[in-house]
């Protein structure tokens, strides 16, 4: 609730004048060119792996279902 009031407080009552939004410069038109896959996938993989050490092992879980011809689940073969 104090934070509310806070900021209603401390914002202006009226948008800023034309004269002080001219002295803003706008954001350069100029874009950045994004890495290539390979290189994006290893700056994830030094981030990830940059605070703390590599597990010891990787556990993965393995789900298949299987229908027989007649469309019905294969308990059996699954």
């Amino acid at each position: 609730m104090l934070a509310l009031f806070l900021a209603a407080a401390l914002t202006p009552p009226f948008p800023a004048s034309p004269a002080t939004a001219a002295a803003v410069p706008a954001p350069a038109s100029a874009v950045t060119p994004l890495p290539s896959p390979q290189r994006l996938l290893g700056l994830i993989r030094a981030k990830f792996r940059s605070h703390r050490p590599p597990p010891p092992y990787v556990v993965y879980t393995l789900e298949r279902k299987q229908l027989t011809d007649q469309g019905f689940p294969d308990y059996v073969d699954s």
